[in-house]
């Protein structure tokens, strides 16, 4: 990793630079990813030609996957060839908050049968917004519970798609 002085005279202040080559590892494992994905999307049962089926969605985002990695490899793979370091934006610097989100959606995917839909997505919304940094606990509060309340009620009486009830039957 390299260091450089600011470019503003009035700044003393050193920054770093991302390593060259650390989003062209990262862009590779999401290729990867893509490649399990696409995989296993296609060993569901049916036919990919069937839009009603559980196959036709998880191909197409499975494919979708691997052409936006594709994208962001190449991008990456040209900077690092061409001796470019990666921007503030590649370094890695939100991690801890990209594995609390990840954490958090396993676990609303082990929840969400048991307590519902509206416990489950409210505890989701308020979670991430925390971890997003949002420091306003009531106001975050209350967006997590009306965004879940009116995705509820719009699904299930306007589009008839009803989402588990859990310990909330309504």
């Amino acid at each position: 990793m390299s260091t450089e002085l600011a470019q503003d005279p009035g700044e003393a202040e050193i920054v770093e630079r991302g390593s060259r080559w650390a989003p062209v590892a990262l862009s590779a494992g999401l290729l990867g990813l893509g490649g399990v994905l696409l995989w296993q999307a296609l060993i569901i049962p049916g036919e990919v030609t069937d839009a009603a089926g559980p196959k036709l969605m998880p191909v197409v985002v499975a494919i979708l996957w691997l052409i936006l990695s594709t994208v962001y490899a190449a991008s990456h793979l040209r900077d690092a060839l061409a001796g470019r370091t990666a921007d503030d934006v590649s370094r890695f610097d939100r991690v801890p908050q990209v594995v609390l989100i990840m954490a958090t959606l396993i676990g609303y995917a082990f929840i969400l049968q048991a307590v519902g839909y509206l416990i489950a997505t409210t505890a989701l919304v308020w979670t991430t917004s925390r971890v997003f940094g949002s420091r306003s606990w009531l106001r975050d509060l209350a967006v997590a519970v009306g965004l879940t309340v009116v995705v509820y009620f719009v699904f299930s009486r306007a589009l008839g798609i009803y989402l588990p009830p859990g310990v909330l039957p309504l």
